[in-house]
């Protein structure tokens, strides 16, 4: 009796069990990122919600300054054309319509293997809070369709508020001593110069974006045949790149494994680095067909905090690298 008890108890037990679901993948969304050299210079992607902010045709600047407490590099616009000289002169009046501008070696920044290398360089002694500058008189040059504009400008000291700088015209039409300000909730400050100095707002804050799908001058030789905008310098031109939120975000690529392989316990385990850009990972030039096209097995993933996310091209067109349309499946693991 009592065997019989214990055999209808477990039946009784086995009846009630039913197989776990098994869950399907968490499903994907896609984003359409449009990249233009002229509507929009860059293109900022929120990823916890899908957030796309782009830049605008009435915002273009040509020089930006890095907001961190203890970072003072100046950068270079080059789809505005913006390249510099530097004369070697502290002598501010030393520079003027006189100055010789025949064979110049025009400089513009690149990327280096983990950042962006600035054209203006080290400008000044940054061991101390506030800055001591070195006070080099530059040269900017600002091409505008068959014309250019040349400026003077001298980066005089900067502090935790921000830089302090002058910049002229050669013939001294008119000479602004400007602060250009640190704002802690953005990434750089802008510049544009002109008769009058305006500071655009190019970019969202630092917690409204994780990567910028934008375009950085680099060197031909590192692009083979990859088609590029042209620069002064037959040695540099600008290229499509991807700009990473250093404060955030750490990235590692992965071209090995399929999508549906690459779950949260798979991230885990890649070596995620710190960078400021990384090149387009998304899309080759097939140099047979002379266009652009999606890498097949190419996905980036991003370590926000705690959180992993990928992404990877699921389509692509428009005109590379002018005006073209980047659509990318993305989803949190």
């Amino acid at each position: 009796m009592r065997v019989a008890f214990y055999i209808l108890t477990l039946l009784s037990i086995g009846s009630c069990y039913t197989e776990d679901k098994i869950l399907d993948p968490i499903a994907y969304t896609t984003v359409d990122l449009r990249v233009s050299n002229d509507i929009n210079q860059a293109t900022y992607l929120k990823l916890s919600d899908k957030q796309i902010t782009n830049d605008s045709s009435e915002v273009k600047w040509h020089l930006k300054f890095e907001n961190d407490k203890d970072k003072w590099q100046v950068l270079l616009n080059p789809l505005e054309n913006v390249v510099i000289y530097s004369t070697s002169l502290t002598n501010f009046n030393e520079v003027d319509s006189n100055y010789n501008l025949v064979g110049l070696e025009w400089q513009t920044d690149a990327p280096n293997q983990s950042s962006i290398q600035s054209a203006i360089g080290n400008w000044g002694d940054f061991a101390f809070s506030t800055p001591k500058s070195f006070k080099n008189v530059f040269i900017v040059r600002v091409k505008n369709d068959l014309t250019a504009q040349f400026y003077k400008m001298q980066l005089l000291d900067a502090h935790t508020q921000g830089y302090r700088l002058r910049y002229s015209t050669l013939n001294g039409q008119y000479d602004h001593t400007i602060l250009i300000k640190k704002d802690d909730q953005f990434t750089h400050s802008y510049l544009r110069l002109g008769n009058s100095p305006s500071y655009p707002v190019a970019e969202p804050k630092r917690k409204d974006w994780d990567v910028c799908f934008t375009y950085l001058a680099d060197s031909i030789s590192r692009h083979g045949k990859v088609p590029h905008l042209k620069t002064i310098n037959q040695n540099f031109g600008v290229y499509h790149a991807i700009i990473i939120n250093q404060e955030f975000v750490e990235i590692a690529v992965e071209g090995v494994a399929d999508w549906d392989e690459i779950d949260y316990f798979y991230a885990r385990k890649l070596d995620f680095m710190t960078t400021d850009q990384i090149t387009n990972s998304f899309l080759f030039w097939n140099d047979k067909l002379e266009k652009a096209e999606l890498l097949p097995n190419t996905t980036v993933l991003l370590r926000v905090n705690e959180d992993y996310y990928k992404i990877r091209g699921k389509e692509f067109f428009g005109e590379f690298p002018t005006d073209f349309t980047l659509r990318l499946a993305l989803q949190k693991l």
